[in-house]
Formats: structure tokens, sequence, C-alpha cells
């Protein structure tokens, strides 16, 4: 008597082993989509505080220091002396979309955040539940495609997320 396996035995454990291949691929594709905007969206929120903490304690001669829309990125520049130095970046990732629906625009030392073309500070507004809107991250690698939203509201800087997720 041969010691060993059959070709029908091996087919059929070669077979198995791709079907579960093939059922959990997708999961695992999906949970790094997943993991992708997740840190992409901790990324705009930590970019967005920032303005306002450089704003608290800014470098010497600093004018102001805004979040800007570049080429589909997201930055933040300290102005001095009309001069824009970047001081930080979100960039997309895959297929995922940065928009900024403004500028936000934080005076030092300390003082108020503003979204670039209003006339009154963020503390000052009477801002709904869902503060000021000031980027939208959106991932088309879902179905539906996965968004979320940064919501500034009030002085202390506070930045809300709010994400849709399929």
């Amino acid at each position: 008597m041969k010691k060993g396996f059959t070709l029908i035995e091996l087919l059929v454990t070669i077979t198995i082993i791709i079907t579960l291949a093939a059922i959990s691929l997708p999961r695992v594709n999906n949970y790094g989509d997943r993991v992708n905007f997740s840190n992409k969206s901790k990324e705009i929120e930590t970019l967005l505080n920032n303005a306002s903490i450089f704003a608290r304690n800014p470098e010497i001669g600093t004018d102001y220091y805004q979040t800007e829309s570049a080429g589909g990125d997201l930055v933040i520049k300290r102005y001095s002396g009309g001069a824009g130095v970047e001081v930080g970046r979100v960039q997309p990732f895959g297929n995922q979309i940065i928009s900024a629906a403004g500028n936000l625009k934080c005076l030092p030392p300390g003082r108020e955040c503003y979204k670039e073309g209003d006339a009154a500070p963020l503390s000052s507004r009477s801002v709904s539940p869902g503060g000021v809107l000031f980027a939208t991250l959106s991932d088309s690698n879902f179905a539906p495609a996965r968004t979320a939203n940064f919501y500034v509201y009030s002085n202390p800087f506070q930045i809300r997320v709010e994400a849709t997720a399929p």
C-alpha cells in the first residue's frame, strides 16, 4: 500500500483553500480602505486643530495662520509680512478627495479664528449644532462613497467630524 495523497484529495483541498481566500480577500481589502480613510480623517482633524494651536503660540512676526486648499491637498500656512510659509499639509490617498469649504484664518496671539470672508469670529457667531463646514473628505473606494465633514465651532477652537459610512 502506497502512502500519500491522491490527485482528487489534492484538488479538493486546493479548491477549499481558494474558496476561503476568495471569501476573505474582499474583507481584507475593505479593512485597508477603512483604515486609510480613518487615518486621513485624523490627519485633517489634526491639521485644523494645529491652525488654532499655532495661532495661540505664534512664531515671532506672524500675522496670521490660514488653511488653504492647494492642488487637492489641505495646507496650513503661516503668514508674515504677506508671504505664506507652509507649516502642515494633508494629501489625499488613492481615490480620496479633500475639498475645503473655505479658508480658516487664525490671528495670533491667542485671538480669534475666522472663516475667511466672514467679519465675525467663530466664537461670536450663533453657530448651528453642525458648526461651520471647513473641509470634506470623500473616498470612492466604498459603495456608497464614504464621506467625513469637518465642522468648526466656537473658540477655543474645536473640531467635530461627522462621517457617513457605508
